[in-house]
């Protein structure tokens, strides 16, 4: 079980690098800091299985990661995107609204495809993810990684095209 005090050494430095993420995940300063926190409150709860981490960076993105998905998805099911965009040029705002809303589309594509395939695409769009951190995370080798994107993106590509003809 990690102590404080390694908890402090290992996984507190990683706090700007969670924000930055989280911050180009939500695309909201406000809503990436309270990502960050939840992020690191499941990080506090879980600090007994920190220990056994290979790679505490890789462990913590992915936590990060989920939640700020799990709170886009929140937003985006009770229609409060705009509370997120607060201010007072429109064209600003509709620009956010209309990026919001491509934003949203996007993930309902995703959310279409097959588990593995959802999830690495997930990590690479949502979660700035490279390769080799979604090897990491997922477990899977590099070659089946670049096969689950490139069959997620040609997917989406015909669920793009089959809806804009709809």
């Amino acid at each position: 079980m990690m102590d404080k005090s390694s908890f402090e050494i290992r996984i507190l430095p990683l706090y700007k690098r969670v924000y930055a993420m989280c911050l180009a995940v939500i695309g909201d300063s406000n809503e990436a800091g309270d990502a960050v926190q939840e992020t690191f409150a499941i990080l506090w709860e879980r600090r007994n299985e920190l220990d056994q981490v290979d790679s505490a960076e890789a462990y913590v993105r992915s936590i990060a990661k989920n939640v700020c998905i799990r709170r886009l998805k929140f937003k985006s099911r009770h229609g409060r995107i705009e509370d997120m965009m607060e201010t007072n040029d429109a064209d600003y705002h509709n620009h956010l609204v209309d990026t919001r809303s491509e934003l949203i589309y996007l993930r309902g594509l995703i959310d279409r495809l097959p588990e593995m395939q959802r999830r690495v695409m997930t990590l690479s769009v949502f979660g700035a993810c490279s390769n080799a951190e979604i090897e990491q995370i997922t477990g899977e080798s590099a070659d089946n990684v670049r096969q689950l994107l490139s069959r997620a993106r040609k997917k989406i590509k015909e669920l793009y095209k089959k809806n804009q003809h709809s």
